[in-house]
């Protein structure tokens, strides 16, 4: 009898979990690419297609948070995720003065060394960038520049410009489009051009985000890589990723928050065993806030 009731829960929870397909589309019924989609609550999601079409394995039960920039966040049960439709929304610029910059001078925010990164991660994640004086002298944002780790040629990643919320927390979009970048193979500086934007750094500061794509396009196989167990045998196994990484570099300030349904902050990296030999290389990001690299030009 236990047998019986065991295999009927356990058939009973597997179809709870299946691959929801669906398409996001707008109010005029043209297909919305690149939308972020997340389960609540949780941090597993994925990404629509350039064509607006997606999939995710999933509790049929969950909800789905639907986010693009230009449109209202929509949330809706999986099992009804069939065609989603979001509806457009008014991008206000109050905050943002939006007129042309002279150009004759440039100076960088937040530089930082390419040697010094070991740690790279894929997760959505936004960078404030606070007003100062060389805000006052340089006030317009020339380009964003990100460093980048990536095993394909011209991965895609979702650039977005955020205002502050009164609590500090990212806001509204600055952009009213998707700011697709492309990233090329291997680890380097990707330098993104923001002069054609003319924005002017807001007052209270911004928050620049990396948006990763769970898309096909961005898919990287690899069959056989190898790799250590915890016993430090070598081991093989089939790699599926979705490029490219991003750099990380630890600081004493807490500037990144990271997108997981909502925005959230973390706290302080730790590692265990930071003075053995083996953790030489990464001791420096222990008991420190972890910071993507990526700095901005700003020009007067």
């Amino acid at each position: 009898m236990k047998t019986k009731t065991a295999l009927i829960f356990f058939l009973f929870s597997l179809s709870l979990f299946s691959q929801t397909r669906g398409i996001v589309k707008d109010g005029a019924g043209n297909p919305i690419p690149y939308v972020s989609i997340t389960v609540e609550d949780e941090k597993d999601g994925t990404s629509s297609e350039e064509d607006g079409r997606f999939s995710i394995t999933i509790d049929a039960t969950k909800n789905l948070i639907f986010s693009a920039v230009g449109f209202e966040t929509k949330i809706i049960r999986a099992a009804e995720a069939k065609n989603v439709v979001l509806q457009k929304k008014e991008i206000e610029l109050n905050e943002v003065i939006i007129s042309s910059a002279k150009k004759q001078k440039q100076k960088e925010i937040g530089s930082f060394g390419r040697g010094g990164i070991r740690y790279y991660s894929q997760q959505t994640t936004a960078k404030y960038f606070a007003y100062s004086d060389e805000a006052k002298n340089y006030p317009f944002l020339k380009e964003i520049i990100i460093y980048t780790s990536s095993k394909i040629e011209n991965a895609k990643v979702n650039l977005r410009l955020l205002n502050v919320n009164p609590d500090g927390s990212p806001g509204e979009d600055i952009l009213e489009d998707n700011h697709i970048v492309e990233v090329k193979k291997g680890s380097k500086n990707t330098t993104v051009n923001m002069e054609k934007n003319n924005i002017e750094i807001p007052s209270n500061g911004f928050f620049v985000v990396v948006e990763h794509l769970k898309i096909n396009e961005n898919k990287f196989h690899k069959k056989g890589a190898q790799y250590k167990d915890i016993t430090g045998n070598k081991k093989r196994m089939d790699v599926e990723t979705f490029e490219p990484f991003f750099g990380f570099l630890p600081s004493d300030e807490n500037t990144c928050w990271y997108f997981e349904g909502k925005w959230t902050q973390r706290e302080l990296h730790k590692i265990q065993n930071p003075k053995s030999y083996s953790n030489l290389l990464m001791r420096k990001y222990n008991d420190k806030y972890l910071e993507i690299a990526m700095s901005i030009t700003i020009t007067n």
